[in-house]
């Protein structure tokens, strides 16, 4: 398996740059799919490691996974706290007119969809603008909480889908 680029490794975590088309955690869908999870073990040389959180599927960006289960309790605390800045860059379709958050509840259905549901779990997201173009514009983008497909549900929300 290709290794993920390593951002940093000490005692405690090792960060990847997880690409898009890795799965951060297996799961249901996905039995067999190689993670990296499994990227981290194998980088590390052991059996098992503890994920800190997750990235979608489909989505780049920064993964840290700890090495023992106390650190990974510890961050776990750390990003549940926000103490933690994660912030995304994202096209969107259309020209977004100002920077602005969103603050619509966001509800997990029984079939893993997710949808904007008052009764589903608070859910907030700030954007920032920071270039637009012809028919689009990009984004920075930062979840206040971490819900399943927030940032994709909430710009397709306010009517500004990720391209």
């Amino acid at each position: 398996m290709n290794i993920p680029e390593i951002i940093f490794n000490d005692k405690n975590l090792v960060v990847f740059n997880k690409p898009s088309g890795l799965l951060s955690i297996r799961d249901n869908k996905h039995p067999d799919e190689k993670t990296a999870i499994d990227a981290a073990c194998e980088f590390l040389k052991v059996k098992q490691v503890y994920p800190v959180h997750r990235i979608d599927k489909d989505t780049s960006g920064v993964l840290i996974i700890a090495k023992t289960p106390i650190a990974q309790k510890k961050m776990s605390e750390i990003i549940f706290n926000q103490a933690v800045r994660k912030i995304y860059l994202a096209l969107v379709r259309g020209e977004v007119k100002k920077d602005n958050k969103i603050n619509l509840p966001i509800l997990k259905t029984m079939s893993g969809k997710v949808k904007i549901d008052k009764a589903g779990k608070n859910a907030l997201t700030i954007y920032r603008i920071r270039k637009k173009y012809r028919g689009f514009t990009l984004l920075d983008v930062e979840p206040k909480t971490g819900r399943t497909h927030q940032i994709r549900v909430h710009l397709a929300r306010v009517g500004h889908p990720l391209a």
